[in-house]
């Protein structure tokens, strides 16, 4: 039987990357331009940040909200996903004041 030829094997641990769409500050900074052009008088409901969030997520999104919207809001419009990373970025900002 032969011998293996690794001696030692240890392993370091390291970070795993978050995609930018998780990180706070991504999240952070999508509510503030949310609020800033999107709603009137820089405030709105939860429902629409995640509607608005869900929107900007992906091109296919924002075309069907558009084709919603410009069909006077006739056509078949699938649930939109809520997002829990919104929510615990929501948190943050108003804990630092950014948002109120």
């Amino acid at each position: 039987m032969e011998e293996p030829l690794i001696k030692k094997l240890s392993f370091t641990k390291r970070p795993i990357p978050l995609p930018a769409e998780y990180r706070p500050m991504y999240k952070i900074a999508l509510i503030v331009m949310i609020l800033k052009y999107c709603c009137r008088g820089e405030s709105t409901n939860l429902w629409k940040l995640h509607l608005f969030s869900w929107a900007l997520a992906s091109e296919k999104n924002m075309k069907e909200l558009r084709d919603y919207v410009t069909s006077n809001f006739t056509t078949d419009f699938s649930v939109w996903g809520i997002e829990p990373a919104l929510n615990r970025a929501l948190q943050l900002a108003v804990a630092e004041n950014i948002v109120t």
